[in-house]
This record gives C-alpha cells, sequence and structure tokens, in this order.
C-alpha cells in the first residue's frame, strides 16, 4: 500500500525556510555594495549544513557593467542574512 507523504520544507541551523523574508546584511566583496540592505525571498535552501541559501530580491538588482543582466536571485551564507 503506497501512502501519500507531504514533503517537508527543508530548514537549516539559522531556522530559514523557503518563503522566508530576509535583509541582505552582506556579501562577497566584489558585489558587496549592490546587494547589502537590499530585501528579499529566500527561495532555495539545501537540506545539509555549510550550503549557500539562495535569495530572490522583490525588486531586481540592476547591472554594474554593460556586461551583465539584471540579477534577479543570488545565493549567500546564512551568516550573510537576517529575518526581514
Amino acid at each position: 500500500m503506497t501512502m501519500a507523504t507531504e514533503a517537508q520544507s527543508p530548514t537549516r541551523d539559522g531556522g530559514l525556510l523557503s518563503g522566508d523574508r530576509v535583509r541582505i546584511l552582506d556579501a562577497p566583496s566584489w558585489c558587496r555594495r549592490y546587494f547589502t540592505g537590499k530585501a528579499g525571498r529566500v527561495v532555495r535552501v539545501p537540506p545539509f549544513p555549510g550550503g549557500d541559501v539562495w535569495v530572490r530580491f522583490e525588486r531586481p538588482v540592476t547591472p554594474w557593467c554593460d556586461r551583465m543582466d539584471t540579477v534577479e536571485e543570488f545565493p549567500f551564507a546564512p551568516e550573510q542574512l537576517a529575518a526581514a
């Protein structure tokens, strides 16, 4: 007999779940000034500790050079994020 089970949302040590609203506290040095202070929603959380959390920005970040597209999602370490 097969029973339907509901998939659980992945969690992390920091308690982040997909769909949580967060604010970017820090970012890699090469893009810190573009991402710090931005708000977004968590879209992907790996099911293991130590992985990056992907955040979709509420307002896409405009490119900082001609060769770049607008940034809609970006990975951050959990310690770079805060609940918003």
